[in-house]
């Protein structure tokens, strides 16, 4: 408590704890920091991309600097997975298709995985109707067949970091909208609305980009 302000204090505050802000959380706390999260709908809402059942994981990407995060990506999935004692990664192979007149071609997605030395298999129309019966795709199509893509469960994977997150000593707390976000005396503060927790001004000395705030609540006061 910071009795000069009368309010609580933590390391870092995320805003919104959907999967990123989940994460950030959980990796924040795990390190030592004391982490508070605000989310301003009820844990599990669906009112974003962190909720249903599944999402794609993959190493198919037009740059190779996206490519490079995929692999950061796999790793934290096989962390999250360990720390969880849970299984979230169904690996299913994945096919990305490309008819001609494509606003990415295809040729930036191969190279891209060529720089990195991902595999993958090029594949025409006829090749990819012969394996996949069920799909019709038009003649001139290029397509790319990575094996390695997944899918991942969105709302039982964030669930399961926020109990880590807990665990490790972070506050989650939901049903608690950020007002407002300004520069105080002694870090950086955070309104939520009166008679919802936590206190109504939480300082939050953040280092470096671990922060998450609405773009909304960020206006100078």
């Amino acid at each position: 408590m910071n009795a000069h302000h009368g309010t609580e204090s933590f390391d870092v505050i995320v805003v919104g704890l959907g999967g990123p802000g989940t994460a950030a959380a959980w990796h924040l706390a795990a390190s030592g920091r004391r982490v508070l999260g605000l989310e301003q709908f009820a844990f599990g809402h669906e009112r974003g991309a962190s909720h249903d059942t599944s999402r794609i994981l993959r190493h198919s990407c037009h740059r190779p600097d996206y490519v490079r995060l995929t692999r950061h990506a796999y790793d934290d999935w096989a962390l999250l997975e360990c720390a969880a004692d849970e299984r979230f990664v169904t690996t299913t192979g994945g096919v990305d298709l490309c008819p001609r007149d494509s606003s990415i071609p295809l040729t930036d997605c191969w190279r891209s995985l060529d720089a990195e030395g991902i595999p993958y298999e090029l594949l025409d129309a006829a090749e990819v109707r012969r394996r996949w019966p069920q799909m019709s795709v038009p003649e001139g199509t290029t397509a790319m067949y990575q094996e390695r893509t997944s899918i991942v469960p969105a709302a039982r994977s964030t669930a399961a970091m926020r109990r880590l997150a807990t665990a490790a000593g972070a506050q989650p707390r939901d049903h608690t909208p950020v007002t407002a976000v300004r520069h105080g005396a002694h870090g950086v503060e955070v309104d939520t609305p009166a008679g919802a927790p936590p206190e109504r001004r939480c300082c939050a000395p953040t280092p470096g980009p671990t922060r998450s705030w609405p773009r909304s609540a960020t206006r100078s006061r």
